[in-house]
């Protein structure tokens, strides 16, 4: 409780803060202080109103909110929103709760109490008419705080200066002119007439500053003081007068001045407006919101040149009185008091809400003004929780049932009533359910019994069980209930023992006589050979000879000699076999005939399932029209399944094959001369058996249609050429089309051949396959470089131990396996040698191997193994050796492009300026001169040359740059080694030298001594 109390001090502090500032100020220091955007924004997201009123509360302690403040905002309907678990909580520390609050279960207890005393879902009667106008200002406001509307300039003819709470953003009310409206000097009137012999004429009128105006033709006429409809009269008389005729005029007003008026008091957008001069109170009250949540609708002021009018507001909105509602005078004041009493009231009346009463009015009403108490509402307990002034909270309740000087007390402001509801539930009647005509509730009337609940409209059903019904009885204490068991038999037939007396809330239960003794389903099963096998419904006297009939009785197939009923025993829940023979069945009074059972199952077998016998079926394949399995009849021949099938396709091949079903050992195939067959050729004409397979092949040598290949470039003739067969070559095509022009440039030449003629789908397939392996394999090497390295780095970090303290002096070298007899050799002690020795070899380490960073290897995706289109061949040795290896076969789509002569070399890539530039015979570090050098992050080891003919070589591999070539420089991946390893072996080394040498000056000085 205290943290939601805190998180919405908080979220009031930040609504609060600076709260006439920037919306973006406000979210900068809001987050400054330390909380989130979101919290933040939530407290930027409050309605004016809702600011005002947290403003107003903290004005009251000099700019704090106190305690007892922020129980006042709770209860403010603007602030009914804010909910505490939306409010941002409070600030804790990281990784810890907050300490627990040690709350008195009273004070817990007396917080739910209020919590539920709250009335905030009530909504206080006569605000909602003036929402959507409070809607509009609300919508302005913030279009004007977000730059998005510009409020509109003071006219003219209203009062200068500040002319309204939103600078007039409206300026006036759009109103029908009421009829009662008076002429007054500075409107404008359009003046419309016509007659038989004039036409229509139009006049502009505008009454002067003494309310007068001029007709032409008609002299001057006074206005002021006029309606409308009696100036219309008057101008029509003066003119039919000047004009000596009849005429139709119409009069209407056109532009109306502007009058200034105030709106006081608890108004939702208190302030001075220019409005129009035909606007009346409501239409004010309505501009500026309406009331505010504190103002009265009940006692509205309209101050007029000392006389007071008060205008009840409720009359207009429960009666739709608007006598009230007169027209406004300029300098009109228009105050709406506080409201002194609102009290609540839910429950069972027909418009709950909040409402305002005047001193006298009491519960009664109240009462009136929620439109009454429906008659679901409890008359004799009124509940009220009111006040006695100034001394404590009192609960009361009010019996309004009885006309006594009590029933009407007196209320207080703040008071809720509530009208409670009487029992939801029904307690005259009984219910009866199960298997009658009409199951249901019926009305519990005086001295019922049970067989009160039946007649003629409301029998029991056949299936309905007749021994036993039950009757289920609430008791006393409304929870439990007592089952009592009656004959429902008797009972209908009002046997006093079983017709027993219902009483309120009563269930009887009428059973079906399935439910309380077993029953087995009443169907019997048929299949096999019977037209409509399915499972049938079982009548009494049912036979096999019946259940044969329902089905369609037996297919040709069938056979007859054998069938099989299994009878089902419920007693032992198996199944028995009875042999039968269908034959002896069909026959009348035939003792196998037997009656059926429910759930007895017949199978009646064909000929095909008693003995095995092959589908009348036979299959033709390959270049026929209509290949297919096709149903063979007696006697069918060869000629009759080509036939069925569509007859050979062109191009086949003179050698039919017929392989024969039902072969021994192996297959019979017996070859078959297509031509002799279609001569009429009978010893050709084999007879065919069930499931024989006849295959039609294709001559490979017959073309279907031309095949061609597309020539384009500096040919003689380019165009598309037709091949004579498969082993067209490049030269014999090139020949075709005149040979190469002289501009011709043969090392450019592009050949192309489509995709489905480069690779085949099993190469395409073991491409991949070869590629997913090496995805694995390489992937588990990165594995094992990744293991690696953190060995290696263990280890390099276990070499950071305390090195020698170096000396200064110079000494020889003894590596780490030198023994003590050898360190005794050069004058060292034997620790001292280990020592030195001991460096050296952590020297050598550095030369041995290093942690590194481990990258993943790349996966090629379908771009990199896309085999290309393109095939690289030598013109040149083509056409000077033809049929040779460098004279390729065409195939159908190839495409052939012979460019002109290149004169240009390119250079792409990490250079400093990408060019192109004139063949000239240089080298390719001179073209890369030519392009400003490398760039930074060029990889000078890794260029290559693209040549014209679409290979691609390294740069240090290509002797002579030739015309049409790309020189194309890649990047690299830039880095910087924090420490060299030469580094490393520099300052291990000093060390080593120097912790030596420092053992010779050591071993020189105790000689000296």
């Amino acid at each position: 409780m205290i943290k939601r109390s805190a998180g919405f001090i908080l979220l009031l502090w930040i609504a609060t803060f600076n709260h006439e500032a920037h919306a973006q100020d406000i979210l900068e220091r809001c987050q400054a202080a330390g909380f989130s955007p979101e919290q933040c924004q939530k407290a930027e997201n409050l309605t004016p109103a809702q600011k005002e009123a947290i403003a107003a509360e903290m004005a009251k302690s000099g700019g704090k909110l106190t305690p007892e403040g922020v129980e006042s905002l709770k209860k403010n309907p603007e602030l009914k929103e804010i909910k505490p678990e939306n409010t941002p909580e409070e600030k804790r520390e990281i990784g810890k709760e907050p300490a627990p609050i040690d709350v008195q279960p009273e004070v817990q207890k007396a917080e739910e109490e209020q919590k539920k005393e709250t009335i905030q879902p009530l909504k206080r009667f006569g605000l909602s008419f003036f929402e959507p106008a409070r809607a509009r200002l609300l919508s302005i406001e913030k279009g004007l705080r977000e730059g998005r509307l510009l409020p509109k300039g003071t006219e003219k003819n209203a009062v200068s200066g500040f002319v309204g709470p939103l600078d007039m953003v409206s300026s006036y009310v759009n109103t029908t002119i009421p009829p009662n409206y008076l002429l007054n000097p500075g409107d404008k009137v359009i003046v419309y007439y016509w007659g038989d012999n004039i036409e229509l004429t139009t006049l502009n009128l505008l009454l002067d500053e003494k309310g007068e105006a001029g007709i032409p033709k008609a002299g001057r006429i006074v206005a002021r003081g006029m309606t409308l409809a009696q100036f219309q009269d008057a101008v029509k008389s003066q003119l039919e007068r000047a004009l000596h005729m009849k005429i139709i005029l119409i009069a209407t007003l056109d532009n109306l001045k502007s009058i200034q008026i105030y709106i006081t008091g608890e108004v939702f957008r208190p302030g001075s407006y220019a409005v129009s001069s035909v606007t009346s109170l409501f239409n004010a009250l309505y501009a500026s919101g309406g009331p505010g949540d504190l103002g009265s609708l009940r006692e509205i002021k309209l101050l007029r040149k000392g006389s007071t009018a008060t205008v009840d507001f409720y009359d207009y909105l429960l009666n739709g009185n608007s006598k009230y509602d007169q027209p406004l005078q300029a300098g009109d004041v228009i105050f709406i008091s506080k409201a002194e009493k609102v009290v609540a009231i839910e429950g069972e009346v027909q418009r709950p809400g909040i409402y305002e009463l005047k001193k006298e009015e009491g519960l009664k009403d109240l009462f009136t003004l929620a439109g009454g108490i429906k008659p679901s509402g409890v008359l004799q307990r009124i509940h009220i929780k009111s006040v006695v002034p100034n001394k404590q909270r009192v609960l009361v309740d009010v019996d309004i049932s009885k006309n006594t000087p009590g029933s009407n007390p007196e209320l207080y402001d703040g008071d809720a009533v509530s009208v409670l509801s009487i029992l939801p539930g029904i307690e005259n009647k009984v219910t009866v359910e199960g298997k009658v005509e009409r199951p249901g509730e019926y009305e519990l009337k005086k001295n019922m019994k049970i067989s009160d609940l039946f007649s003629e409209i409301n029998r029991p059903l056949g299936e309905a069980y007749m021994d036993r019904a039950d009757i289920l009885r609430v008791n006393d204490d409304k929870r439990t209930t007592t089952l009592i068991s009656v004959n429902l038999g008797k009972a209908l037939s009002k046997d006093p023992e079983d017709d027993l007396p219902l009483r309120p809330l009563d269930r009887v239960m009428i059973y079906s006589k399935w439910d309380v003794r077993f029953l087995p389903p009443r169907t019997v099963a048929v299949s096999g050979a019977v037209q409509r096998p399915d499972n049938y419904e079982r009548s009494d006297g049912m036979r096999i000879k019946d259940l044969l009939f329902k089905a369609g009785n037996v297919m040709p197939d069938a056979y007859l000699e054998r069938a099989d009923l299994l009878r089902f025993d419920f007693d032992t829940e198996r199944y028995t076999h009875i042999p039968l023979n269908i034959e002896k069945v069909l026959q009348e009074g035939s003792p196998e005939n037997i009656l059926l059972q429910d759930r007895d199952s017949l199978r009646v077998y064909t000929l095909k399932e008693k003995t095995f016998t092959l589908e009348h079926k036979i299959t033709v394949l390959g270049s026929v029209q209509r290949p297919g399995v096709y149903t063979r009849f007696e006697g069918m021949r060869l000629n009759n399944l080509l036939m069925m099938a569509g007859g050979p396709l062109p191009g086949v091949d003179d050698k039919i094959e017929v392989a024969k079903a039902m072969s021994e050992g192996h297959t019979r195939i017996l070859p078959v001369h297509l031509s002799f067959l279609l001569k009429g050729d009978e010893t050709q004409n084999i007879l065919l058996d069930d499931e024989d397979v006849v295959t039609v092949n294709r001559n490979s040598d017959f073309y279907e249609r031309p095949r061609w290949i597309k020539i384009t470039g500096e040919v003689k003739n380019p165009g598309i050429y037709a091949l004579y067969g498969k082993n067209d070559r490049l030269s014999d095509l090139i020949g075709r089309a005149g040979g190469t022009t002289e501009f011709a440039y043969r090392k450019g030449t592009i050949f192309m051949r489509k995709k489905e003629n480069i690779p085949s789908d099993i190469q395409k397939n073991d491409t991949l396959q070869v590629n997913r392996i090496l995805d694995a394999l390489n992937a588990l090497e990165y594995d094992r470089q990744v293991v690696r390295n953190r060995l290696l780095l263990e280890k390099e970090f276990g070499h950071k131990e305390a090195l020698p303290q170096p000396f200064s002096a110079n000494a020889p070298i003894v590596t780490s396996g030198a023994s003590v007899a050898q360190a005794a050799a050069v004058g060292m002690a034997p620790g001292v040698a280990h020592a030195a020795g001991q460096t050296v070899a952590e020297t050598a380490d550095l030369f041995g191997p290093l942690p590194g960073v481990a990258g993943k290897a790349r996966k090629l995706g379908d771009v990199e193994l896309k085999q290309s289109e393109r095939i690289i061949i030598n013109l040149e040795d083509a056409l000077h050796k033809k049929g040779g290896e460098d004279d390729p076969v065409v195939m159908e789509g190839d495409t052939l492009w012979i460019p002109q002569k290149e004169e240009t070399v390119s250079v792409i890539g990490a250079v400093m300026r990408p060019t192109t530039v004139h063949f000239s015979s240089l080298k390719v570090k001179d073209y890369i001169k030519w392009a400003g050098d490398y760039a930074f992050d060029a990889n000078t080891g890794k260029v290559l040359v693209m040549r014209v003919d679409g290979k691609i070589l390294p740069a240090d591999e290509v002797k002579a740059v030739e015309a049409g070539d790309i020189i194309y420089v890649p990047t690299k991946v830039m880095s910087v080694e924090i420490i060299e390893t030469a580094d490393k072996v520099i300052g291990v080394i000093k060390y080593a030298v120097t912790t030596v040498a420092s053992v010779v000056v050591f071993i020189a000085l105790l000689h000296l001594f």
